[in-house]
């Protein structure tokens, strides 16, 4: 099998778990609210996209792992590869923090255009109820999924499985370019899609540059809890 065929593979893996995990959360909410399926799935697409993904990986990690094991590929040469030390992870997630509010500053200038306008508040539409409940256990939960848990999964797929395909049968800067569309389109939002795509390049060339998986992913880990962090600040300050 061809390395396009893989990244299809993997693609396949990482959209169909996620599908399951949708599933899996809208009988859940069917049955505890006694609402549609619709309107089961625009609840939690709402209130637990994080939960979501979260599951995906719990589903998609090991089949993963399965097709790694029987294409005989060692996992210490897709993820580990070259020791990182902790200062430069941490400046990593450093930099992914840093980088999360320059784009909110960029969206905020952006805004003052019209068509910008329409486009952020679809990518904000819902984020509201990401923290419904206010509690401490659900903050923490959310910002362990969406700050760590989905973010390394993503890494795992885009970066160890994906680019590393298209790396193998191209040069390196096609293969980043082709896998930063792919994880843009992914998104399946815009806005979302411009800056993931933006995002993707910069953590291609961290793991190129490291020789490891850790770096991206310490970048990536930190642009999604200074997200989470943000918004929740914004939802405090909205509400008070």
């Amino acid at each position: 099998m061809n390395a396009g065929l893989w990244v299809i593979v993997y693609l396949a893996v990482f959209l169909l778990s996620q599908s399951l995990a949708l599933s899996i959360l809208v009988n859940n909410m069917m049955q505890r609210r006694a609402v549609s399926a619709a309107q089961a799935a625009e609840m939690v697409l709402a209130s637990q996209a994080p939960v979501v993904l979260a599951i995906a990986a719990l589903i998609g990690l090991p089949i993963l792992f399965f097709l790694v094991y029987l294409r005989r590929i060692s996992w210490n040469e897709l993820l580990l590869q070259k020791a990182m030390p902790l200062k430069r992870l941490l400046a990593c997630f450093i930099l992914g923090l840093a980088l999360n509010q320059a784009l909110y500053l960029l969206i905020s200038f952006a805004r003052v255009f019209p068509f910008f306008e329409g486009i952020y508040a679809t990518f904000t539409e819902g984020t509201a109820n990401l923290n419904s409940d206010g509690s401490v256990r659900n903050t923490f939960s959310l910002l362990l999924m969406m700050g760590f848990v989905v973010p390394v999964y993503e890494e795992v797929v885009y970066r160890a499985l994906i680019f590393r395909e298209l790396a193998s049968v191209s040069r390196a800067r096609v293969a980043m370019v082709a896998q930063a569309i792919i994880f843009a389109v992914c998104h399946g939002n815009l806005l979302q899609g411009l800056f993931s795509f933006a995002l993707a390049l910069l953590l291609s060339r961290a793991y190129l540059s490291n020789m490891s998986i850790w770096a991206p992913c310490a970048i990536h880990c930190g642009f999604n809890t200074s997200a989470y962090l943000f918004q929740l600040v914004l939802l405090k300050l909205a509400a008070a």
